[in-house]
């Protein structure tokens, strides 16, 4: 990785619409020129990154449905009691 690809990183991610670093979805106009952020990394670091990210990724949409199950319950409470 060269520092030209720091502000890469800290921007989460290039602006592909398949990048592997991203943890959210590219919103807006991406590009499909394919995702070059880890191209430097040695092929075991990057897969242990990417398995690292989807390990992540699970967890981020685990927690995600947990907050939405907790607000629909909270609701549903708050119409029971009037």
């Amino acid at each position: 990785m060269t520092p030209q690809d720091e502000p890469i990183l800290a921007q989460q991610g290039c602006s592909d619409g398949g990048c592997r670093l991203r943890l959210t979805p590219v919103t807006g106009m991406h590009t499909n020129a394919g995702c070059r952020c880890l191209q430097d990394v040695p092929t075991p670091t990057r897969i242990a990154i990417i398995r690292k990210l989807a390990q992540l990724k699970a967890k981020i949409k685990q927690l995600e449905n947990a907050l939405k199950e907790d607000d629909n319950r909270g609701r549903h409470s708050d119409s029971i009691r009037g």
